[in-house]
């Protein structure tokens, strides 16, 4: 399957310059995952990588669920509050704390379904253990966390702004050139 992985991997749409060693990591987990095929663009190769994440934290979460909302029907709104994580992340780094992730979550979640402080909190937790650190995308350690790598983060703040109010995306293309958007 070598071969054939390779053949794949040079007609993907990319800038050859672009191409690393976690692109080529990203392409052969997804040629693994989606019956030994790969999308024809970066940004699909990264949608796939993500979905492909967050569908396997699920499945581990189905062999022991603790919780009623977090299923495979909530995979649009989990892939959402990722998003809206790598853009929250994107504009401070600085915030690396557990803590502030589980509160960034919550704020999420009451924004789309309103609920009691302490039933959002808990959602928020089992989302951060479960979804985001279940899947690989996000990294606890000792309180504190971080991104698997910079570009899954880059990811979904780009698919946050291309799906967010016009406003925010003006904003961003100002501070586009700070250093918190070069990897």
């Amino acid at each position: 399957h070598a071969t054939e992985f390779v053949e794949q991997f040079r007609s993907v749409t990319l800038d050859r310059s672009a191409i690393t060693p976690l692109l080529a990591l990203i392409a052969l987990c997804v040629y693994k995952e989606n019956l030994r095929t790969l999308p024809k663009t970066r940004a699909e190769l990264y949608e796939l990588f993500v979905d492909n994440a967050v569908l396997r934290a699920l499945r581990r979460r189905g062999e022991n669920p603790s919780s009623e909302w977090i299923n495979q029907d909530d995979r649009d709104l989990l892939l959402e509050i990722l998003s809206q994580i790598g853009l929250l992340s994107a504009r401070n780094p600085e915030q690396d704390r557990t803590e502030e992730l589980v509160e960034w979550v919550q704020s999420s979640l009451e924004k789309i379904e309103p609920m009691p402080s302490r039933q959002g909190l808990k959602r928020a937790r089992e989302f951060v253990q479960s979804v985001a650190a279940g899947s690989g995308l996000i990294v606890l350690d000792k309180g504190q966390w971080h991104w698997w790598h910079a570009s899954v983060r880059d990811y979904f703040a780009a698919c946050a702004l291309a799906n967010g109010p016009q406003d925010s995306q003006l904003l961003s293309l100002e501070l586009f050139d700070t250093s918190i958007w070069k990897e």
